[in-house]
């Protein structure tokens, strides 16, 4: 029984959520389904949908937008990246998953993962 209160605590929020960060959230992804949020103690991330897609966005305590990561099929990447990883070394390989990694005030950051083909 003792066992089963620890695990119970420790899924708890260390900190409410404040609203300047959920306000924040609301303003840039009016859209967004399915939100939930976590407290990462140096910042809240808040996970949901967009559209089809899954992403996390991460807030400054003070509502201050840090980055937002974001997963694409391959039918969404833009075409330069579908281009560029066409013509790369790692053509051939399968894509694993596609994210794009968006931070503030920096371009967009692609990131896609693949598996090594086994031989």
């Amino acid at each position: 029984m003792a066992l089963f209160l620890v695990m119970l605590s420790a899924k708890a929020q260390f900190r409410k959520i404040p609203a300047v960060v959920t306000d924040s959230f609301k303003t840039k992804y009016e859209n967004a389904t399915k939100v939930s949020w976590k407290d990462n103690i140096a910042n809240f991330q808040a996970s949901f949908k967009i559209g089809n897609d899954n992403a996390k966005a991460f807030y400054s305590s003070k509502g201050e937008w840090l980055k937002t990561e974001r997963n694409y099929s391959i039918e969404g990447l833009p075409e330069e990246i579908k281009d560029g990883l066409k013509k790369s070394k790692y053509a051939g390989w399968p894509v694993k998953e596609k994210w794009a990694l968006i931070c503030y005030n920096v371009e967009v950051v692609w990131k896609t993962f693949l598996y090594l083909p086994l031989i």
